[in-house]
C-alpha cells in the first residue's frame, strides 16, 4: 500500500472513532446503548434549571455528567439547543468537586475520554488543572475544587 493510501485509511479511522465518540454514552464500551433513564435525562437536559441525578454506587452518575459536559463543549448535544437569549458568546462551565484530584482523575478524564485531545488547550498552575478550552468552539471548562 502506498504511504497516500495508508494516510487515508488512518484519517477515515479518526474519524469513525470521532464519530462513534461523539454518539457513544461511554467510551469504555462504544457499543453501550443509554439505559431508559439515562435517555430521560440526557434528552430532559435544559429544561430545568437545576438536574439533580440520584443514584446508588456504579450507577453511572459521572458518566451521565460527563457525556452531557462533553457534548456542551463541543456543543452538539442531540436534543439541547443554546437558547436565543444567550447570543453568540462563547459558553463558559462550571464543574465544581471535592478535591482537585477528583476532578481531574474522574471527570475531567471522562470529559475528555469523548473528545480529540488535538482540540483542547489545557491551563495548569503548577501542576493543577485550572481551565480547559475548546478549540473549535472557544468554549471554557472552569474547574473549582
Amino acid at each position: 500500500m502506498s504511504d497516500t493510501n495508508l494516510k487515508k485509511i488512518a484519517l477515515a479511522m479518526r474519524r469513525l472513532d470521532k464519530l462513534e465518540r461523539g454518539h457513544a454514552i461511554d467510551t469504555a464500551n462504544l457499543e453501550a446503548k443509554p439505559s431508559a433513564k439515562q435517555q430521560s435525562i440526557l434528552d430532559s437536559f435544559g429544561h430545568h434549571k437545576i438536574t439533580v441525578v440520584r443514584g446508588g454506587n456504579q450507577s453511572s452518575k459521572t458518566t451521565l455528567g460527563a457525556r452531557t459536559f462533553s457534548w456542551m463543549l463541543t456543543e452538539t448535544h442531540p436534543t439541547w439547543e443554546r437558547p436565543a437569549s444567550w447570543g453568540q458568546e462563547r459558553l463558559q462551565i462550571l464543574i465544581l468537586g471535592k478535591s482537585g484530584k477528583i476532578i481531574e482523575e474522574s471527570l475531567y478524564y471522562r470529559i475528555k475520554s469523548y473528545i480529540d485531545p488535538a482540540e483542547l488547550h489545557e491551563f495548569r498552575a503548577g501542576n493543577i488543572l485550572q481551565k480547559v478550552i475548546h478549540k473549535p468552539t472557544g468554549t471554557t471548562l472552569l474547574f473549582q475544587p
